[in-house]
């Protein structure tokens, strides 16, 4: 997967179209959300869905952007084929000092097989009791496949560290947590097909995971996140993707 995508396409919209995402006053608008997306043999986004998590009107907006990207798309035996993927998307908008207008930027954030439940992210493992009871935290990363019926299959659960304690504790707790899930498999020539993904969890005392601390943390942080770096006319490049082999390449933002 290509992470080099350096200019973020950006337009206005009349503010209220966003209030129901909304921020304070003068700040960013700041939030994720996914899409999925048909993609045809030349790598064209021919069909957008965007979560409707959105307002239908930011949903338009989203999808007439992404409708504009360009991927590499998978191929059969050689020879490309179409398909479906999901993206993983953050938005961010900034007033322009125009009157009821912002400027909106789509990050892509990467692509694979679809969260459950359309959610950007997926809700975090608990503790386990063993680990909390022994003041044991650590961060762990865990490699998994997701299979053609949507089910995750653990490969493997390494720690950040190599002096990384509770092996015995968070090993079990994170293969029961993935394998809960029923992801949606992405396609190829109207196949279901499986990805390699990754995912990597940091557990902190209290209880929480890095997916729990970055979302107490996003109101503050993602104000210089990519899109909105983008929406003020700067640029970044710290794009990570999540899937290791998915058969679709983002290639261009177009715009």
């Amino acid at each position: 997967m290509h992470n080099d995508v350096r200019r973020k396409p950006w337009s206005l919209l009349p503010a209220m179209l966003l209030w129901a995402v909304c921020a304070s006053a003068g700040e960013p608008l700041v939030f994720q959300t996914t899409s999925k997306v048909w993609i045809d043999p030349q790598g064209t986004p021919t069909k957008v869905e965007v979560s409707e998590r959105v307002t239908e009107s930011v949903r338009v907006h989203i999808a007439k952007q992404v409708s504009a990207w360009r991927f590499e798309p998978p191929t059969v035996n050689g020879v490309a084929s179409e398909g479906i993927t999901y993206l993983s998307l953050r938005i961010c908008a900034v007033e322009t000092g125009q009157r009821d207008a912002l400027r909106l930027a789509v990050e892509y954030r990467g692509n694979g097989p679809g969260n459950p439940e359309g959610l950007p992210n997926l809700p975090p493992p608990r503790y386990p009791a063993g680990a909390a009871s022994r003041g044991i935290t650590g961060a762990w990363h865990v490699e998994y496949t997701i299979g053609a019926d949507g089910r995750a299959t653990v490969d493997s659960v390494r720690p950040e560290k190599k002096t990384q304690e509770g092996r015995n504790y968070f090993k079990p707790a994170l293969e029961q947590w993935l394998e809960h899930f029923v992801f949606l498999p992405e396609q190829v020539a109207g196949r279901p097909v499986s990805t390699r993904s990754n995912i990597r969890v940091k557990f902190s005392m209290g209880g929480e995971s890095k997916q729990q601390r970055l979302l107490s943390a996003a109101e503050r942080e993602e104000k210089n996140s990519e899109a909105c770096l983008a929406a003020k006319g700067e640029e970044s490049n710290t794009l990570t993707p999540v899937a290791l082999d998915s058969p679709f390449k983002l290639l261009d933002v177009g715009g």
